[in-house]
C-alpha cells in the first residue's frame, strides 16, 4: 500500500469517525433538546401551577380582606350602636338620678316644713301648758297661804287649849313623871353600857328597818363611756337572803371599822340596803372590771367586796 492509499484510508476512517461523532452528537443534541423540551414543559407546568396557586391565594386573600372589612364595618356599626345605646342609658340614668335628687330635696323641704310646724305647735302647746301650770301654781300658792292662815289660827287655838290642860295637870303629875323618867334613864343607860356599838344600833333601829324593808323599791342604772353596765329595779332582795349572804352584824361591824357613824334610821336603812346591789353583782365579773362607782377594776370578788365597803363608807 502506498502512501496515497494510506492517506485515503486515513481520511476515510477520519470521515467515518466524524460521521459517527456527528451522529452521536446529533443524538445527544436531540436528547438534550428533548430534555430541554421536557424541562420547559415541567417549568411551564410549575409556573402555571404557581400562577394558579397565586391566583387562588390572591382570591382567598381578597375574600378574607373583604370578609374582614365586612366584619370591621359590622363591628364599627355594633360599636356605634352600643355607644349610642350607652349614651341613651347614661342620659336616662343621669336623668333618673337627677329626678331622685330633686325628689329627695323636695321631701327634705317638706319634712323640714313639717318639723318646723310641729316644733312651733309643740312650743305653743308648751307655752300654753306653762301658762296653765303657772296659773295653777299661783292658785295653789293662794290656797296654801289661805290654809296656812287658817292653820295658824287653828294651831293657836289648840295651843291655848293644850296650855290650859297642861297647867291643870302639871301639879298632879309632876312627881310621878320625874320618878318614871329617872328609872327609865337608868335602865337605858345600863343597857347601852352592856352592849357593843353594833348591838346598840340593832336595838335602836332593827324593828323599824324590818318594817320599812318590804315596802322599799329601787331603780338603778350604771353606765361607763355611754355603755350601760348594770341596770336593775323593783323590790329589794329579801331580808332572809341579805342576812344570809352578808350577815347584818358583820356588815355593820365592817362599816363601823371604816369610820361610819349612823345617826338615825334613814342612815341605818341606807347602809344595810347597800347589800342589795352587792348581792346582785356577785355573779357578774364584768361589773367588777367595769370601774363603776369609781371602784378600781378587779377580777377578784373578795377584793371588790372590800373596795365596795370602803366606797360606801367614804360616800356618805
Amino acid at each position: 500500500m502506498n502512501i496515497l492509499e494510506s492517506f485515503e484510508e486515513l481520511i476515510n476512517r477520519t470521515k467515518s469517525w466524524f460521521d459517527e461523532n456527528e451522529r452521536i452528537a446529533e443524538e445527544q443534541i436531540e436528547r438534550i433538546q428533548t430534555q430541554i423540551e421536557e424541562h420547559r414543559t415541567n417549568i411551564e407546568k410549575q409556573i402555571e401551577e404557581i400562577e394558579s396557586q397565586q391566583r387562588h391565594d390572591t382570591e382567598s386573600a381578597e375574600e378574607q380582606i373583604v370578609k374582614l372589612n365586612e366584619e370591621l364595618e359590622s363591628h364599627q356599626k355594633d360599636l356605634e350602636e352600643l355607644m349610642e345605646k350607652m349614651q341613651v342609658e347614661s342620659e336616662d340614668k343621669e336623668r333618673n338620678i337627677q329626678e331622685q335628687i330633686e325628689k329627695i330635696e323636695s321631701d327634705m323641704e317638706r319634712r323640714h316644713e313639717f318639723y318646723e310646724e310641729r316644733i312651733e305647735r309643740i312650743r305653743e302647746q308648751f307655752q300654753h301648758k306653762e301658762e296653765t301650770a303657772n296659773d295653777q301654781i299661783d292658785k295653789i300658792r293662794e290656797q296654801i297661804d289661805e290654809f296656812r292662815e287658817k292653820a295658824d289660827v287653828h294651831v293657836e287655838s289648840i295651843n291655848d287649849q293644850v296650855q290650859i290642860h297642861k297647867e291643870n295637870l302639871e301639879n298632879e303629875n309632876q312627881t310621878f313623871h320625874s320618878e318614871n323618867i329617872h328609872v327609865t334613864s337608868k335602865v337605858s343607860s345600863e343597857e347601852t353600857m352592856n352592849q357593843n356599838p353594833v348591838e346598840s344600833l340593832a336595838t335602836l333601829y332593827d324593828k323599824q328597818y324590818n318594817d320599812r324593808h318590804q315596802n322599799t323599791s329601787i331603780s338603778n342604772s350604771y353606765m361607763v363611756n355611754g355603755v350601760e353596765i348594770l341596770k336593775y329595779g323593783g323590790k329589794l332582795i329579801s331580808l332572809e337572803e341579805m342576812d344570809t349572804t352578808f350577815p347584818r352584824n358583820e356588815w355593820l361591824h365592817d362599816l363601823l371599822q371604816q369610820g361610819v357613824t349612823i345617826k338615825d334610821i334613814d342612815e341605818y336603812c341606807h347602809y344595810l340596803n347597800a347589800r342589795d346591789m352587792l348581792i346582785r353583782i356577785q355573779d357578774k365579773p364584768h361589773v367588777w372590771k367595769s370601774g363603776i362607782l369609781d371602784i378600781t377594776p378587779t377580777d377578784k370578788w373578795e377584793t371588790y367586796k372590800e373596795e365596795y365597803i370602803k366606797w360606801l363608807a367614804e360616800k356618805k
